[in-house]
């Protein structure tokens, strides 16, 4: 996926580094107020959230989310850890803010 945002100009594309688990980004993420504002995504976003659902073992639920509703989620959570990360070797807090506008 990095390799295929550069070829279409992201430069600065990146692995986010798996420093802490999907579940503990997502419970992160519940603790904030989450707007889906109207646009042309609005319903695929209202669908994605209304399917989204953790893995189920007989019958019990795990802490994995399904790999099917989960795309807009993953986005979000991207954006969520870029903005809860320590700043990085390559960059300090204020120039992350700074590229993604927060």
């Amino acid at each position: 996926m990095v390799k295929g945002l550069r070829k279409l100009g992201f430069k600065n594309a990146t692995k986010i580094k798996k420093t802490r688990s999907v579940m503990f980004w997502l419970n992160s993420m519940k603790k904030k107020k989450i707007h889906i504002i109207k646009n042309h995504l609005h319903e695929e976003a209202t669908k994605e959230q209304q399917n989204y659902k953790m893995k189920e073992i007989a019958g019990i639920a795990i802490n994995q989310p399904i790999d099917k509703w989960n795309h807009m989620w993953d986005a979000a959570r991207y954006g969520h850890i870029m903005h809860n990360q320590e700043p990085g070797i390559y960059e300090t807090k204020e120039e992350v803010i700074k590229r993604i506008n927060y």
